[in-house]
């Protein structure tokens, strides 16, 4: 999957951990008449964590995974899905 954005190990579990975001701020456009548009952005981002044990001939199996994303604005809840896709694909 590429190298993690994070990497840990505690006890006989590692962790990798990969990460995408997308943010976009919001703009309005004033014009002679006041407001002639705007864009309300927002922000997505989501997370990816694989925890791994050792099985009985000692290979790394992945035991867990935990997928938690995070939204704001209008546009934000309509990019997570694809945010979440990002993160837990191989990185190229």
């Amino acid at each position: 999957m590429g190298n993690p954005d994070r990497f840990n190990q505690i006890a006989g579990t590692r962790f990798m951990r990969y990460y995408a975001s997308w943010e976009q701020p919001g703009v309005t456009a004033y014009g002679a008449q006041g407001v002639i548009g705007s864009d309300p952005g927002g922000y997505a981002e989501c997370f990816a964590e694989f925890s791994f044990r050792q099985n009985d001939k000692g290979e790394w199996r992945v035991d867990d995974i935990l997928v938690r994303g995070d939204y704001g604005g209008e546009r934000g809840g309509s990019r997570l899905g694809g945010i979440c896709d990002d993160a837990i694909r191989p990185k190229r």
